[in-house]
């Protein structure tokens, strides 16, 4: 029986940091590229990495842009 890997997050460092997977890919930035997340300013508000793959990634309707009107998930626990 062949016996599949799964790639882990490892924890940030207790200074400061992003979860990242083997081989140091930062999955913050992955995930907000991928339009599968946010940028959420309010925790990262200079982080002029961020703020360009989210833009990239609605330009180009990936992930969550798709939809012409997502609804932010800080948003979203307020209406209910």
């Amino acid at each position: 029986m062949a016996r599949r890997r799964v790639p882990f997050l490892s924890p940030p460092p207790a200074d400061k940091g992003a979860p990242s997977i083997p081989g140091g890919t930062n999955m913050n930035h992955v995930l907000v590229k991928d339009g599968w997340c946010w940028w959420y300013r309010k925790y990262a508000p200079d982080d002029s990495v961020l703020e360009a793959l989210e833009a990239e990634a609605r330009e180009a309707n990936r992930g969550l842009w798709i939809d012409p009107r997502p609804v932010p998930p800080w948003e979203w626990r307020k209406r209910k």
